[in-house]
């Protein structure tokens, strides 16, 4: 096996790692979130943000054992967080939308979120190339 080889497996296999860390941080948003409910001290996130949150930590963390399943999670949380960007800037503040937490410093963290999700599930990838 060249060296190449060798690195490329190597840097795929830390990618269920890197999707751990993104599902441990959702989790600790979610509860973080719910307990911004009694603490005021704490950031505010509505409920359903909170839940939201809770939902993707669990299904990161579920799905993120394998190097398919890490990518698949990734990729998923990219697309929804740049649906929620686009929905944040281009729909409006309409009163169902307020409980997705959509103002403007919301929407910069939705798409940072969706550019770092999507840039790791591409280029830490497994690409099996021999040189």
């Amino acid at each position: 096996m060249s060296r190449v080889v060798r690195a490329e497996i190597t840097r795929a296999g830390q990618l269920p790692a890197v999707a751990a860390v993104m599902s441990a941080a959702f989790l600790l948003a979610a509860v973080t979130g719910l307990a911004s409910l009694v603490v005021s001290e704490l950031p505010q996130l509505s409920f359903a943000q909170s839940l939201a949150y809770a939902g993707l930590g669990v299904w990161g963390w579920n799905i993120s054992r394998t190097v398919p399943g890490a990518q698949r999670f990734l990729r998923g949380v990219g697309v929804a967080f740049l649906v929620l960007w686009f929905v944040g800037v281009f729909g409006g503040r309409q009163q169902p939308l307020s409980l997705l937490g959509l103002d403007p410093v919301d929407n910069l963290v939705h798409l940072g979120v969706a550019i770092v999700a999507l840039l790791l599930a591409t280029i830490v990838s497994p690409r099996l190339t021999a040189d």
